[in-house]
């Protein structure tokens, strides 16, 4: 079970338990903000440590530039480089990767005329 389904399961309402954490107000604002950042900040805890996996040295600079054999380059300046995936949500490359299914799909049905996007309360 990861931590997004675990406090998913948390936070959905259950029949017959008590609100606790429902009625907290703002302190379950601040509740739910804090475990957006930690399942965040695990995901890219995860990404940074499995850029192997992930393919990242295609994308890298770092030995582009290491390999100039400029004797004045100090490469601990230069950092090192973190790809992060199309699958991690909100990164450039999953913005450029949903606009470019867009424009797919635009193309395949010649065009829109008007673009809506629904949001639903399942409650």
């Amino acid at each position: 079970m990861t931590q997004v389904q675990f406090y998913s399961y948390c936070l959905h309402l259950h029949n017959n338990e008590f609100l606790s954490l429902h009625i907290g107000g703002h302190l379950f604002q601040q509740y739910v903000c804090n475990i957006w950042v930690s399942s965040d900040q695990n995901c890219l805890c995860w990404v940074q440590h499995n850029q192997p996996w992930l393919h990242a040295g295609l994308y890298s600079e770092l030995e582009d530039v290491a390999s100039q054999n400029n004797a004045d380059l100090d490469l601990t300046l230069i950092g090192c480089q973190v790809v992060l995936p199309s699958s991690y949500i909100g990164g450039l490359r999953y913005m450029n990767q949903h606009f470019h299914d867009t424009v797919a799909i635009a193309r395949h049905y010649h065009g829109f005329d008007l673009f809506v996007i629904f949001t639903l309360n399942p409650s």
